[in-house]
């Protein structure tokens, strides 16, 4: 008896292959405009400042919220933020600020 594929079956190496592309094709306009590829992509880009504050620019979703651990979901990580006192100075669309005294992040 011969099985057969269902029409809905999904080929991961095919869809990874396609995102490779579309990456591809991001550098290639930014090169093109002679742009930095983070404002294209949906890049997180971070900023900190000694390890008393830290700067998100880019979509993310705060996950979970305490003084000394911060979790944030971006489009393509999942950063936890290990410190001591630390609050969200500012929130908005696409920006993120964190104060406190900060000892580690991590990207999962």
């Amino acid at each position: 008896m011969k099985i057969k594929k269902h029409k809905s079956f999904i080929n991961l190496n095919r869809l990874k292959r396609i995102n490779d592309k579309k990456e591809k094709y991001k550098e290639k306009i930014a090169r093109f405009l002679e742009i930095p590829t983070e404002i294209i992509g949906d890049n997180t880009r971070l900023s900190m400042v000694e390890n008393k504050m830290l700067y998100f620019e880019g979509k993310n979703k705060i996950e979970d919220y305490y003084s000394h651990f911060i979790k944030i979901k971006t489009n393509k990580n999942t950063i936890i933020i290990d410190g001591k006192n630390m609050v969200i100075k500012e929130m908005g669309d696409n920006e993120l600020v964190i104060e406190g005294e900060i000892f580690c992040i991590n990207y999962n």
